[in-house]
């Protein structure tokens, strides 16, 4: 009976201890797994590939595809960002898409960006009187 009396005990110092180490936050340029480990971040021009295995331990972060993907920001995403396309009638590349950078696009001669479109610039001449 003394020790159906302990179980209770163990049972919440146990959780209590557990959850301290769950909830903590992780420093900065850090992220916490699922069991409440601290990893790094992967650096920018790359993405997550396996979280760190043990504290201390990196990750593991291959680069982006040239071109195709880029990652512009420390992260623990599982997939890099995927570069914007250039409308071949509308836009031109202003700067190429690498691991770090997005690829720019403005608007060819005689368009205008509205809600992220290029769009055909119409003259409406006012008539004088």
């Amino acid at each position: 009976m003394h020790l159906l009396w302990l179980f209770p005990l163990i049972l919440f110092e146990t959780g209590s201890s557990f959850r301290i180490e769950s909830s903590s936050s992780c420093p900065p340029n850090q992220f916490p797994r699922n069991d409440g480990i601290c990893c790094e971040l992967c650096p920018i021009g790359t993405y997550l590939l396996e979280s760190c295995q043990d504290p201390g331990s990196r990750s593991l972060c291959p680069p982006c595809k040239e071109g195709t993907t880029y990652m512009d920001e420390q992260n623990n995403m599982t997939m890099c960002k995927r570069c914007s396309v250039c409308d071949p009638e509308t836009e031109v590349k202003e700067r190429e898409c690498d691991i770090k950078n997005n690829r720019q696009c403005v608007c060819c001669e005689g368009f205008h960006r509205k809600r992220n479109k290029c769009e055909l610039k119409i003259h409406v001449e006012e008539k004088g009187g």
